[in-house]
């Protein structure tokens, strides 16, 4: 079914030599206006089921109506403005740091001469293979201020317990979202800095300037939209973050609006109202960063870093510095990932949290008794089984929008454009709970279905940003010729867009199988007993406190991220680095 379709026009053979002739116009179809529909569901209802919600007095159930006590409540408590003054300060502190720290890593590999640079960027991006989740609970085993490895190996070199590490306090979940965001600061940053013209910098070291001083009144101010985009679309994701704090933030005395808003579902009483009320406040936020992001990526436009003749991007020589700095990223390597993974195996092969590692008893057997068993089986089965829906239907959709947006273009791409990308300003703990309000009452709630539901709604945007993208890299001309030649959409796309778009196409869908693997804020609203996935299981084993077992399914997740990363880089030829452009 043919989503555009083409004006005809007579073709005019002998044509005089000239500019090309202007693209033809091209309408939505009916199908496309399917699509649009389609999209609009996905992105916009469960907003508008959260704000029913949050004017409701109860999840339909006999004699609920319109109450706006639920709102009046929340928006006149002390409790949900300090919970969002928090919000607002974590997710600002992660931003600012994740962007500081990827960005020097991003111009380190980029603008200068850095030793063995493919080496130094799979460690820079390391991180990107554990999920939020599975850090927190590797950073509670390390630096957790009584049983945390690193306080007891301390404690026994000092020869008494000391508490130099505390990762449940509010700097400790700061630390833990940094080395977590870190990887997304760098691919966002990392294109504005190889792409750039090296002559302005070039110029400025013949006026005199040095490196420090090219840096900051050249280099910067020439990548600062992508550096901006990068800062505000971290801040939305983590205002949204519900894993980490839930994990290491129990002891704080005001929580972030997610960790509220899970309370508020999952508590002795669920109080469904006030959990849609929380959700407007966190969107209101979301949404103010988020159109703050849209305009910064605009200006990222307008900024032209490859200039029309050929260049070579200048690499700053670093001398002495060469090998400090590549010290310097291994030992960010290990801090961010080895550390982290070999907590994970240290916690999966004990049975408790050891305080005298010179009597450690060892039991490797617990984790082959916990992936043979059959709540593993099972949640690994629904894993699998709704990546791979998530995975198909995200490239489905996205890439008919984003084929969409650019033929027929006008009011009907820029509207795709916004639905496309209108799920970044809708944290997942919102989508979760507005997707329990619309289908509470049918026959998908509560089932893998919803799951993919709910993924599919999350990732649209990461799937129709690298497709828009990889779409707009093809010149135009070549599917007017297929046109002009009597084919159709379907088989011009077929033919043409589609082969091309190859590698675009496998990158979108190993980010898309990528975050779905590690997703759990959306999916810990919306799962039962027969549809539990791994995220959801190893969250259950958190909240019961069995930790071994919770860090050996951090494990296989970990494995299977690795996995489906060199699969996309061997099999695809896809790269991460490049794919999030």
């Amino acid at each position: 079914m043919s989503v555009v379709t083409v004006r005809p026009g007579p073709a005019q053979a002998g044509a005089s030599a000239g500019p090309p002739p202007r693209a033809r116009r091209r309408h939505a179809t009916p199908a496309g206006w399917l699509l649009m529909a389609v999209i609009a569901a996905l992105t916009l209802s469960p907003v508008a089921a959260m704000l029913y919600g949050s004017v409701s007095s109860g999840l339909f159930t006999p004699g609920s109506g319109v109450s706006v006590d639920a709102l009046q409540k929340v928006y006149t408590s002390s409790e949900a403005f300090k919970s969002l003054g928090v919000t607002f300060a974590l997710a600002i502190a992660v931003g600012v740091l994740s962007t500081i720290l990827g960005g020097a890593f991003a111009w380190l590999l980029a603008r200068t001469d850095t030793p063995a640079r493919k080496l130094m960027e799979f460690i820079v991006i390391a991180p990107i293979f554990t999920s939020p989740l599975i850090a927190a609970l590797a950073w509670f085993s390390l630096a957790s201020p009584r049983s945390g490895l690193l306080n007891v190996i301390l404690g026994d070199m000092l020869g008494h317990h000391v508490e130099f590490f505390n990762v449940t306090s509010l700097k400790g979940i700061v630390f833990v979202l940094v080395l977590h965001f870190e990887p997304y600061a760098y691919l966002l940053i990392v294109s504005a800095f190889r792409n750039m013209d090296a002559s302005l910098e070039e110029a400025s070291f013949l006026n005199g300037s040095g490196t420090f001083a090219t840096l900051r009144r050249v280099t910067i101010p020439m990548a600062f939209p992508s550096i901006g985009s990068a800062c505000l679309f971290i801040v939305v994701l983590t205002a949204g973050e519900f894993s980490v704090p839930a994990v290491l933030g129990l002891n704080l005395p005001v929580v972030p609006l997610p960790v509220l808003i899970y309370r508020a579902i999952n508590g002795y009483t669920p109080d469904y109202p006030r959990a849609a009320s929380l959700g407007t406040m966190l969107f209101l936020v979301s949404l103010v960063f988020f159109f703050l992001y849209r305009r910064m990526t605009r200006l990222e436009k307008r900024f032209v870093t490859i200039s029309g003749r050929g260049f070579v991007a200048r690499r700053t020589r670093l001398g002495a510095f060469r090998p400090v700095v590549a010290a310097g990223i291994v030992i960010y390597g290990i801090v961010g990932f080895l550390l982290p993974l070999a907590s994970l195996v240290f916690t999966a092969i004990t049975p408790y949290a050891q305080r005298d590692l010179s009597h450690v008893k060892f039991t490797p057997g617990d984790v082959g008794t916990i992936l043979t068993s059959a709540d593993f089986t099972n949640a690994l089965t629904n894993t699998l089984k709704v990546v791979a829906a998530t995975g198909a239907i995200c490239i489905l959709l996205a890439f008919a929008g984003a084929f969409v947006a650019k033929q027929v273009g006008g009011y009907v791409g820029t509207s795709l454009d916004y639905l496309s990308s209108l799920p970044l300003a809708i944290p997942a703990i919102v989508v979760g709970a507005g997707l329990i309000w619309i289908y509470v009452r049918t026959p998908l709630y509560a089932t893998l279905s919803l799951l993919v539901i709910g993924l599919v709604t999350l990732y649209i945007p990461h799937a129709y940003r690298v497709l828009r993208n990889g779409l707009m890299q093809l010149d135009r001309q070549l599917e007017e010729a297929s046109f002009m030649n009597g084919a159709g959409t379907l088989r011009t796309t077929g033919r043409i867009t589609g082969p091309l778009l190859v590698p675009a196409i496998f990158s979108a869908l190993m980010l898309v199988v990528i975050f779905s693997l590690r997703e759990v804020n959306v999916v810990v609203l919306l799962y039962s007993p027969t549809s539990r996935v791994l995220s959801v299981l190893t969250w259950e084993f958190i909240d019961n406190g069995a930790l071994p077992s919770a860090a050996t399914l951090g494990l296989v997740q970990t494995l299977m991220l690795m996995v489906a990363l060199v699969v996309g880089r061997i099999l695809f030829r896809t790269n991460i680095s490049s794919s999030y452009r």
